[in-house]
């Protein structure tokens, strides 16, 4: 079955979270090919990031403005990258990210 679309809202920012049902970050040589993914990912849509946190445990979490960019592009592009970083045989993130909109007010 299909997965549904994001719904389309009327914030830029957002707060993602991703998890695994393995570590993601299995010593800092991965965070920092990590935060290199991300700023190359900067590179090509052109999104802001506000905070992350590389937690030690299976997940993390980021504060991003998309700037009208697809958040679901801009995730897609950093997990297949650092799936292929981690040259990992299996699916590394089962499940899909989760985000949540920040509003101004």
């Amino acid at each position: 079955m299909a997965r549904k679309a994001r719904k389309t809202l009327d914030t830029n920012v957002f707060l993602i979270k991703q998890t695994s049902h393995e570590k993601i970050f299995r010593h800092d040589i991965d965070r920092e090919a990590w935060i290199t993914i991300m700023a190359q990912t900067q590179q090509k849509f052109g999104f802001e990031c506000y905070g992350y946190c590389l937690l030690d445990d299976h997940s993390f979490k980021m504060i991003i403005n998309a700037k009208k960019q697809s958040i679901s592009r801009i995730m897609q592009s950093m997990i297949i990258a650092y799936t292929r970083y981690r040259q990992h045989d299996e699916r590394l993130f089962l499940q899909r990210f989760v985000s949540k909109p920040i509003y101004d007010r």
